[in-house]
């Protein structure tokens, strides 16, 4: 609601995990009809399990986001 754009969260979730005892960071952006979530872990949280949820993937340390549909 803040009017960001998609240029304006890159990366956000990335330097979130840098925080020292911030093992999993989540980024949500809304798309309107959809939303894209981008996923960032480490010391043991895998970030690829919760994007399969989801329906992603990625590996454990970042699941990429997921594009808003067109």
């Amino acid at each position: 609601a803040a009017g960001a754009g998609r240029d304006d969260v890159e990366g956000i979730a990335a330097a979130l995990r840098t925080i020292s005892g911030v093992r999993l960071a989540v980024m949500v952006h809304d798309c309107g009809d959809s939303v894209r979530v981008s996923i960032r872990a480490r010391d043991g949280v895998s970030a690829d399990l919760m994007a399969q949820e989801l329906g992603g993937g990625g590996h454990p340390g970042a699941a990429p986001p997921t594009p808003c549909s067109s």
